[in-house]
C-alpha cells in the first residue's frame, strides 16, 4: 500500500506541493487584505460619526481599490482550487469547496490537523464576519441618518403653523 500511495503522489501529482504553497500564500494575502478592509469599514464608521466627509469620501475609494484587490486574489484563488481539483479527481462533476480541498490536501500530502491554510481558512472567516457585522452596523448609522434628514427636509417644506413658547412662556404661533 505504501508503495502504491508513493507512486499515486510521484506520477500524479508532483504539482500538489507546489499549489498547496500557493494556496496557502493566497489565503494569507487575502487574509491581509481582508484586514485591511475591517481596518477601513471600521475607520468608515468613525468619519460618519464625525462627519467627516473629506476623509470618509478618500476612505471609500481605498476601499473600492482593496475590494478590487480581494477580488483579483479571489480569481486567483479559484483557478487554484480548481488545479488542485482537476490534479487529485479530474473526472468528477463536484463544486471544488474548501473542505473537499482541505481534505485532499491533508491525505495528500500528510499535512497536520492544523496546518497553515487552514488556520489562515479560520481566520478568513472570522475577519469576512467582523467586516459583515461593521458593514450592518454603517448602514444602519446611514438609513438613520437618512430618516432624519427626509424629516428635517420634510418639515421646512411644509408651512404648517407650529406653536413655540416665547420668552415669557406663553404660546405663540409661527408659520414656515
Amino acid at each position: 500500500m505504501q508503495k502504491e500511495e508513493n507512486n499515486f503522489y510521484s506520477s500524479q501529482n508532483q504539482e500538489l506541493p507546489d499549489a498547496y504553497q500557493e494556496l496557502t500564500l493566497i489565503w494569507r494575502e487575502l487574509c491581509v487584505l481582508h484586514t485591511h478592509l475591517f481596518e477601513l469599514t471600521n475607520q468608515e464608521y468613525q468619519y460618519l460619526l464625525t462627519s467627516e466627509t473629506d476623509l470618509l469620501e478618500s476612505n471609500l475609494i481605498e476601499k473600492r481599490n482593496v475590494v478590487k484587490m480581494i477580488n483579483d486574489f479571489d480569481q486567483r484563488r479559484q483557478d487554484c482550487v480548481e488545479r488542485v481539483f482537476a490534479l487529485i479527481n479530474p473526472d468528477t462533476d463536484l463544486s471544488p469547496t474548501f473542505s473537499i480541498i482541505n481534505r485532499i490536501l491533508m491525505q495528500n500530502l500528510k499535512l497536520e490537523a492544523s496546518h497553515q491554510l487552514e488556520k489562515y481558512n479560520d481566520y478568513l472567516v472570522d475577519i469576512i464576519e467582523k467586516i459583515q457585522m461593521q458593514n450592518r452596523k454603517n448602514r444602519q448609522f446611514l438609513n438613520r441618518a437618512m430618516i432624519m434628514i427626509d424629516d428635517l427636509k420634510k418639515d421646512f417644506q411644509s408651512s404648517k403653523k407650529i406653536l413655540s413658547y416665547n420668552k415669557k412662556g406663553n404660546l405663540q404661533k409661527h408659520t414656515r
